[in-house]
């Protein structure tokens, strides 16, 4: 009898422990589990704050080049017509320097529309396509350059919808094409630029901006403001960025949308 009486109390001790330990087990692990709620609660907030954060600052950036455009086509391009009229009404048209300034102040102002549209979200109205083919053209005009524009179609890409609106995603898709254009003519020395874009059920998915200019080492290239600015943009989207350089052998680079 007391044999089995000991035998009793040692196996509800060890219930009793099973029991206790199980209770603490589960006690941690709701806690942990309840902790690593709480932090990707606190990871998405902060996500969703710097995304609205990078938002606004685009938002802000693209009033700038608005009121800037706005400026150069109203009060600066209104002065360099009313100083094209003062010095056509000279007496000096027989003179070649003369005729060669009037030709400058006629580059001038249509650089400066140029410029003016280009920093204009109104040229995206008939589309994306057509807002680039007018940057390459652009570019084209200036002499030191062959451009092509590629369309291609591919239904089997996945597309990858945003919570930003068409229309804002277009203006952040050009934005990064002219920052990609910009920075060919100021560091590639290229002659020939190409832009393809792919769409997957009438929805852009890809873009790339490829060069024939001097290229670089891209394992110990860093990122200028330009390229920040861009990937900034392309992360609101759920996008990402792809650079493909040698020295010598040019530039290729991916935006995926």
């Amino acid at each position: 009898m007391n044999e089995f009486t000991t035998n009793l109390a040692l196996y509800g001790s060890v219930v009793m422990y099973t029991l206790m330990t199980g209770a603490i087990l589960f006690f941690i692990l709701a806690y942990r589990s309840k902790q690593r709620k709480h932090i990707r609660e606190q990871e998405i907030l902060i996500e969703s704050f710097n995304g609205e954060l990078q938002k606004a600052k685009i938002e802000m950036t693209e009033i700038t080049l608005g009121r800037v455009s706005r400026e150069v086509h109203d009060n600066i391009g209104q002065t360099m017509s009313l100083l094209l009229i003062e010095t056509r009404s000279l007496n000096q048209l027989n003179d070649g320097k003369f005729n060669h300034s009037l030709e400058l102040i006629n580059k001038a102002i249509k650089d400066l529309r140029a410029v003016s549209h280009s920093l204009s979200n109104h040229q995206l109205e008939l589309g994306l396509k057509d807002a680039i083919a007018k940057e390459l053209d652009r570019m084209k005009q200036v002499g030191k350059y062959h451009t092509n524009l590629i369309c291609l179609d591919d239904d089997s890409i996945e597309v990858r919808k945003s919570d930003i609106s068409e229309q804002e995603r277009d203006l952040l898709v050009f934005r990064c094409i002219q920052e990609l254009l910009s920075n060919i003519m100021k560091h590639s020395k290229a002659s020939t630029i190409e832009v393809k874009m792919v769409s997957s059920n009438d929805y852009w998915v890809k873009i790339s901006v490829a060069d024939d200019g001097i290229g670089f080492k891209t394992d110990t290239f860093k990122d200028g403001i330009g390229l920040k600015n861009i990937r900034d943009r392309l992360k609101l989207m759920g996008g990402g960025i792809d650079i493909k350089s040698e020295p010598t052998k040019g530039t290729c680079i991916d935006l995926t949308l």
